[in-house]
């Protein structure tokens, strides 16, 4: 292993580790490198194997990466010359890191700016944010984290050393400090657990999210009361990383809730196609119609300007009910169309929020994803606003254009079918343009135009 890895442990409040071979992985990484004779057999086809794998490693991702990169750093460019507060209790560099930060919130939550309280006074919001990073070093330290791990990103580094330093100073720290219940209740502790956890997601290390979720969780239980008394855009932020972490390793759901509500969406379109599929369960028809209903109202919110689009509450109660009965839904035998509905919602969920600098990697989710697609590709006469959907919301959430995804495009989609048709075809299910439309225009262009690429 490498020096720019880390191995994550559950430890008790005295630093003393819990579970199971805690202590031999321990010793297994502390003499990791010891005791080697340079020179020797074993260490130089240990080095060559190294330089292949980084080798292998680096070529696929480093164009994507760039490509992702590009307008973000522009973007970023501009923003940290936006703002000036000659008040700001923090020094001129960690204001523009803070800044920078912001930026990548922007980039991350695209539909937060519609959720805020239009009632808001920003830069009071801002001052008293910048006071309280001044009065919370560690908060500070994890806003550093965060930007510098999207600079190693971009940068195809996969942890630098600085970024190393900063990881290391936050949870040391946080471990010192949560044995106190004020900290274990502190809005702060749970921002920087977030934080990490956004840290973690961009370097897809599975480990450290299922260490931060689990951490999360116990910090929830010991609120004792339900439901769940937290910030509503802080539970939706920490429910995003679980639905794209469940989605990427099969596992169960950490935050599983479910909401009632006194009545369901109105004025939802319902194309007659898919009505029997959504009608096998009711969990599936709700959910359709919850997400179609925020598509709807996102979509002439965007078109009006006028008022916010959802209060935190109700948006994030919302999602996490879709996405808890969605997952729910992934033990039943689901006829094949029912299921396309399930998988792309899930697909539409996990895209709310986003890595500023790559798409995400979510094999399992990928696998039936694609499983999906040439199953509906079998039948005689798939209903194509379904499949094109799926398949762009695929490729927008996690699939790569350059997979399987190919033959099933090329089979069923038209060399002349416009993005002005595939857009009226996908409007009549999930989508939020501010969201959909950039990303799933770039992936119809580029699937159209490799249909001459190998392969039946």
């Amino acid at each position: 292993m490498s020096a720019t890895e880390f191995k994550f442990l559950t430890v008790d409040g005295h630093g003393r580790p819990l579970e199971p071979g805690s202590r031999a992985s321990i010793r297994s990484r502390c003499m990791k490198g010891v005791n080697v004779r340079q020179g020797s057999r074993r260490s130089m086809r240990k080095a060559r194997k190294a330089s292949h794998n980084a080798s292998v490693l680096q070529e696929p991702t480093s164009s994507h990466q760039s490509a992702s990169c590009e307008p973000l750093v522009k973007s970023l460019q501009l923003r940290t010359h936006e703002l000036s507060f000659n008040s700001s209790p923090l020094p001129s560099t960690a204001l523009r890191l803070v800044v920078k930060y912001n930026a990548l919130l922007d980039a991350t939550y695209p539909l937060e700016r519609h959720l805020e309280n239009a009632d808001d006074n920003p830069i009071q919001r801002m001052n008293d944010y910048l006071t309280l990073l001044n009065e919370n070093k560690i908060l500070l330290e994890s806003i550093f984290l965060a930007t510098y791990a999207v600079d190693d990103l971009c940068s195809g580094t996969k942890i630098s050393p600085r970024s190393q330093q900063s990881l290391c100073t936050i949870l040391s720290s946080l471990n010192n400090n949560l044995h106190r219940a004020s900290t274990q209740q502190s809005y702060s502790t749970i921002l920087i657990i977030l934080i990490l956890l956004f840290a973690a997601e961009s370097f897809q290390d599975f480990n450290a999210i299922t260490t931060h979720l689990v951490g999360l969780r116990r910090l929830l239980e010991l609120r004792e009361t339900k439901p769940v008394p937290m910030d509503s855009k802080l539970l939706f932020k920490i429910q995003q990383v679980d639905l794209r972490t469940a989605l990427a390793t099969g596992r169960p759901l950490y935050f599983p809730f479910a909401y009632s509500y006194s009545q369901q969406p109105v004025g939802v379109t319902k194309p007659p196609r898919i009505m029997p599929w959504l009608m096998v369960h009711p969990n599936l028809m709700s959910c359709y119609q919850t997400l179609q209903a925020l598509s709807t109202h996102a979509n002439r919110h965007q078109a009006s300007k006028i008022g916010p689009l959802l209060n935190w509450a109700d948006f994030q109660s919302q999602v996490s009910t879709s996405q808890t009965h969605l997952i729910g839904l992934g033990s039943s035998q689901l006829p094949r169309g029912s299921e396309a509905l399930r998988l792309g919602m899930l697909a539409f969920l996990s895209t709310l929020s986003r890595s500023p600098a790559q798409k995400p990697r979510l094999p399992i989710f990928a696998s039936q994803l694609e499983e999906c697609y040439f199953a509906m590709k079998r039948e005689q006469d798939p209903y194509m606003p379904l499949l094109i959907w799926l398949m762009l919301m695929g490729c927008i959430s996690t699939i790569d254009t350059s997979s399987s995804i190919l033959s099933v495009w090329r089979y069923c989609v038209k060399p002349d079918l416009s993005w002005g048709d595939v857009r009226k075809m996908v409007g009549e299910l999930p989508w939020i343009q501010m969201i959909h439309d950039e990303p799933g225009e770039r992936n119809y262009w580029l699937l159209q135009a490799r249909r001459g690429d190998g392969g039946s």
